[in-house]
């Protein structure tokens, strides 16, 4: 059965943004590069800095007043980047990290490998599955202007997506289904390349897709069968496209118009779109082999063992026509994937659907990390690894990006590179953001310890 989706041109009526985004860079500090500026904003307020005690909670943390704690975070964070640079785990990359309302932004590596061209801080990356953060802050918005509902089945705004079980039943999929990756759909390159979503032509996203639209990817995926009953277990899946396609059936308008006027447009994100907008900017992917490293080929198939598969196409990025997938289409900056972890943490302080996002909605299911799973993203229920509270929500990108927000303390970072893979197996993240905790924790006199707990007191910095 079609799957009717609205696409085509990003033109259309406008529609209404809504009214709890807003820019999260007003007034804020920058520390670009690791030189740090005079940082005069907030200078200005700090005779008006206080210090309390407070019990953890979501602290909206202000760092410490010291010109040199900031000199030696930027540092700090400038030589990680640089030592994961020279050790060859990526070519170039780009970390934007908060700490309340202050952030840093570093650049290391190369842009362009072969014309010795330096990563720039203002580059654009194709985000892969970080797509899915600005996916999900739609659906957010949306859900809260009223437009859907959580529950709603899928069937309410694409009446043919009916895929079937394996003993042959018609499942409803909700929304929250989709949401939290508990649909029973799943992803091509989790299969051999004689599996039934290759059988059946669905793309993952990433793959160039010349003359596919998104209800033709809609009716491709809804012919393959669940692996799994609607809401028994999380598998990360195509979700999030069919996600983008409920929203644009919903609205009936494109996804792109959709993402622009609800989500990109009121919070400034002039970076973010389903395709680059300044193609100077858009940073050439690499791969690293056993050759060393290389420019990404088009289309690149990386194998991933097993007889699986994952296939980039590079040249997606610069195509306007090409259908919107919600889970791997996009592109844009680390300091706009830094400016929606605001718009991520700023949830937590929301309404009651608002937290369900940033919650454990998948509890008691677990994803395949063992951490729980909110909506859209991974919620670490009791971090082993880095500094991270729990309660953070977090997720990756195979070109080569991470991100976190943590909405307890108020901190996030965004860590883009034109490196595919590599960062998902690194520790690079969580050095990183052991520092920024770490600069939280620095008082006036410049003493605190290396990292604050994860429980107990905490020192709480507040402008007033």
């Amino acid at each position: 059965m079609p799957i009717s989706v609205p696409s085509g041109p990003t033109s259309g009526r406008a529609v209404p943004p809504s009214s709890s985004l807003s820019r999260p860079d007003s007034g804020l500090v920058r520390l670009r590069g690791g030189l740090p500026g005079p940082l005069a904003a907030f200078a200005a307020c700090a005779a008006a800095l206080a210090v309390a005690i407070g019990a953890p909670g979501r602290l909206g943390a202000q760092p410490a007043e010291s010109t040199e704690a900031r000199e030696h975070l930027a540092a700090s964070l400038q030589g990680i980047l640089d030592s994961k640079i020279a050790a060859g785990e990526f070519v170039g990359a780009v970390f934007v990290g908060r700490v309340g309302s202050e952030i840093v932004e570093i650049a290391s590596g190369s842009f362009d490998m072969e014309a010795g061209e330096p990563m720039r801080p203002d580059a654009l990356f194709r985000l892969s599955s970080v797509s899915k953060a600005f996916t999900s802050v739609l659906a957010a918005r949306m859900i809260a202007d009223g437009r859907m509902a959580l529950d709603d089945p899928v069937t309410k705004y694409l009446p043919g997506f009916m895929p079937k079980t394996p003993d042959g039943q018609t499942p409803e999929i909700t929304l929250r289904q989709l949401l939290t990756h508990t649909s029973g759909v799943s992803y091509g390159f989790q299969e051999t390349v004689e599996g039934p979503l290759h059988r059946g032509g669905v793309s993952d996203g990433c793959a160039r897709d010349e003359g596919l639209s998104i209800g033709e990817e809609m009716r491709r995926l809804a012919s393959v069968p669940l692996l799994s009953k609607p809401g028994s277990a999380w598998s990360y899946s195509l979700s999030a496209d069919v996600m983008g396609a409920v929203m644009a059936a919903a609205s009936g308008e494109p996804l792109q118009n959709l993402m622009r006027e609800l989500v990109t447009g009121p919070l400034g994100l002039e970076d973010t779109a389903f395709h680059a907008k300044d193609v100077s900017r858009l940073a050439p992917p690499y791969v690293i082999g056993r050759g060393g490293k290389r420019p990404m080929r088009d289309p690149e198939v990386y194998p991933l063992g097993g007889g699986k598969t994952f296939e980039f196409s590079p040249g997606r990025a610069l195509d306007p026509e090409v259908w919107p997938s919600g889970g791997c289409g996009m592109v844009s900056s680390a300091r706009d994937v830094s400016r929606l972890t605001v718009a991520v943490m700023a949830l937590a302080d929301g309404t009651e659907i608002d937290r369900w996002f940033v919650s454990d909605a998948i509890a008691p299911l677990e994803s395949d990390s063992g951490d729980g799973f909110g909506g859209g993203w991974a919620y670490l229920k009791a971090p082993v690894k880095g500094p991270y509270s729990p309660g953070t929500v977090a997720w990756s990108g195979v070109y080569g990006h991470r991100w976190f927000a943590d909405p307890v303390r108020d901190i996030s970072g965004a860590l883009l590179t034109n490196t595919a893979m590599k960062v998902l197996s690194s520790d690079t993240m969580d050095l990183l953001a052991e520092k920024l905790y770490a600069y939280e924790w620095a008082d006036l006199a410049g003493v605190g310890p290396s990292c604050c707990p994860a429980k107990g007191p905490v020192l709480r910095f507040t402008l007033v």
